[in-house]
């Protein structure tokens, strides 16, 4: 059960990287979809202010609670929710990284609150 809260927590931490470098960078979070619009940095800014919250107080969570791996089921949920819709909104964009990279944290995520 360690390895896969460890697991998970690695892998909010690369996805909250990603939120904030994107927030700096908008561009590399849209190449994919075409060149920076005024409504594409709103977007990127939108994506990385969620982000990065929501990666540290998850990282926080999980790292708190290797006592009582339970506390973390609904935190992880959330999160595999969140990343669920990422990988929608990629999909539909054809931004195949960043759904890949999406599916496999909501994978994880997910399995997570499934044993525990």
């Amino acid at each position: 059960m360690t390895v896969l809260l460890i697991v998970n927590v690695v892998l909010v931490l690369v996805a909250t990287g990603y939120a904030a470098f994107a927030l700096f960078r908008p561009a590399a979070l849209t190449a994919a979809i075409g060149p920076q619009t005024p409504a594409g940095r709103f977007s990127t800014s939108m994506y990385s202010i969620r982000g990065v919250p929501l990666g540290v107080v998850t990282a926080v969570v999980v790292l708190t609670s290797f006592a009582d791996p339970s506390a973390t089921r609904w935190w992880l949920l959330v999160a595999g929710l969140v990343q669920v819709g990422d990988v929608i909104l990629a999909t539909r964009h054809r931004m195949t990284g960043m759904a890949v990279g999406a599916g496999v944290a909501a994978v994880v995520h997910l399995m997570t609150v499934a044993v525990l």
